[in-house]
């Protein structure tokens, strides 16, 4: 199994790598073992998981709320 932290260095490589790629503002949920009801933009949702360990990466429209610390 992953450890915490692992999850953390997943979603923060994740999200930087769609955020560089694809603008903002783009989610991501890492677990073993959950349920979510998310709202995203058409066609920007992926669900996918690496053996036990699942990850939903979505986009929104709305802007990030540290947007005004942003570079």
């Amino acid at each position: 199994m992953f450890k915490p932290i692992l999850h953390v260095i997943v979603i923060s490589c994740v999200l930087q790598g769609f955020d560089d790629k694809h603008g903002y503002v783009w989610h991501c949920i890492v677990g073993y073992s959950y349920g979510s009801y998310v709202t995203h933009t058409i066609g920007s949702s992926i669900y996918f998981s690496i053996g036990k360990l699942a990850i939903l990466l979505f986009k929104t429209s709305v802007p990030p709320p540290c947007s005004s610390l942003l570079p």
